[in-house]
């Protein structure tokens, strides 16, 4: 059965076809035992659908975020279509029923904000969801969420004005900071970038969360992934991978304090906190005092996570590991960092590579060229990226990736590496076989 989904009710087509051919806006079509025999029904649907026309949420709702939302469901947009609305076709739940539901190509339309209003309805009604909730599952699927709650905040749920200021000056700095360290990964720097200043600019202050008092920062992912869908790896936004440096390094961080060793954090600031996250990190803890501050991440599903792992939890105890760590990282010469590219020729690990928040390290060997000659350069990585090593083996594709290159003996190691990727084999020609980055 066909269903066309609009806000002017229901209309019983023959067979349970749907017709197109009429330039206005489409009915809802259906078995008369399905929903023509339920007037009512059509009725409580406009008033929901008039009622979400004047909500802030559903008025920042885009054409692209309901399209990519049905794409990632499942349904397919059908050809052929009226060229002025964009129809899907998909099934309903469990039911094995075929429907169709017609979305507007622009909003400028004067129908085409309440057809909007009834499709979020008829998607609610569908995913067993309320409206409200299903608009946020549709904006935060184009966003990365950090959450960052202070625990033993009072019974009010509260904190005082001066401290959720101080927090949100701090905050800025460590997400600059994440964002620097992820554009040119080194122990330290000197001076934030330009790219840094324009992540945090970028990044949005949301709606408090629940229970105890806390934050909600989103970082907004580039607009073509809506058009995208699921990105590969090579297409991996930088807006993505800096939280992701960010939630691994507290990880790591976190590790590092329950060990009392520093250097699971001095030993990883190519992938996680460097010295001046670090030092951000220990402004937040100190500030934190007697309470602690919960991170946690909400990844958009347009992109796979790197990493995964629950929440961490930042506290004053946390001070003595991170000044370690960030004294040591501050000794760190600041060497160049290259990109290695080449076929890999082994493969070692002692493990299987799964990742589970603190994944164990894997040997990867690359057969690369430096001045014309062929060297073989080894590097440790992480679980996720081992992985990816393993199948670029398996079919014989080219990879890069950066860090820093030292002679250790006889012996070429990459340390701190860093954005491990297969390289495409149009990009070939333009690339060496190692290369300065900065």
């Amino acid at each position: 059965m066909l269903l066309l989904f609009a806000p002017t009710g229901f209309r019983e087509l023959k067979h349970g076809q749907c017709d197109r051919s009429d330039s206005n806006a489409p009915t809802f079509v259906a078995r008369k035992s399905t929903f023509t025999s339920r007037a009512d029904e059509a009725g409580k649907t406009d008033l929901i659908a008039s009622s979400l026309l004047h909500e802030p949420a559903f008025q920042s709702l885009t054409i692209s975020d309901v399209a990519s939302y049905l794409r990632r469901l499942g349904w397919s947009q059908v050809v052929g279509a009226n060229p002025k609305w964009l129809v899907f076709s998909g099934l309903a739940g469990d039911s094995g029923q075929l429907l169709e539901l017609v979305v507007p190509r622009q909003m400028e339309w004067r129908d085409s904000p309440p057809m909007l209003a009834s499709v979020i309805e008829t998607l609610s009604a569908l995913r067993g969801i309320r409206p409200g909730e299903l608009i946020v599952e549709l904006t935060s699927s184009l966003k990365d969420i950090i959450q960052v709650r202070f625990l033993g905040a009072d019974l009010s749920g509260s904190i005082r004005f001066d401290l959720a200021s101080r927090f949100l000056a701090r905050a800025s700095k460590l997400l600059g900071a994440a964002a620097c360290a992820e554009s040119k990964p080194s122990a330290y720097f000197m001076k934030s970038t330009a790219l840094s200043k324009e992540f945090v600019e970028n990044c949005r202050l949301a709606h408090t969360v629940t229970g105890s008092f806390g934050f909600r920062i989103e970082s907004p992912l580039d607009q073509t992934a809506s058009v995208l869908g699921t990105l590969t790896d090579a297409e991996r936004p930088f807006r993505r991978r800096v939280l992701e440096r960010l939630m691994h390094g507290l990880r790591l961080a976190e590790d590092a304090v329950l060990t009392q060793d520093p250097g699971r954090i001095t030993t990883e600031y190519g992938v996680g906190l460097n010295a001046n996250m670090c030092e951000s990190l220990m402004e937040i803890a100190d500030l934190a005092g007697d309470k602690e501050a919960e991170f946690s991440a909400q990844w958009s599903p347009l992109v796979t996570p790197r990493y995964r792992g629950g929440s961490v939890k930042v506290g004053s105890r946390w001070h003595p590991v991170l000044a370690a760590a960030s004294s040591s990282l501050r000794e760190v010469p600041l060497l160049k960092r290259v990109s290695v590219l080449g076929k890999i020729v082994a493969l070692r690990s002692g493990a299987a590579p799964v990742d589970d928040g603190y994944p164990e390290h894997h040997l990867v060997q690359i057969e690369s060229r430096e001045h014309g000659r062929r060297i073989t350069v080894r590097i440790t990585m992480s679980a996720y990226d081992y992985r990816q090593a393993c199948d670029a083996h398996r079919d014989g594709q080219t990879v890069a990736v950066q860090g820093v290159l030292e002679k250790q003996g006889k012996l070429w190691v990459l340390s701190s590496p860093s954005q491990f990727h297969v390289v495409p084999p149009e990009q070939l020609l333009f690339k060496g076989g190692i290369e300065d980055v900065g």
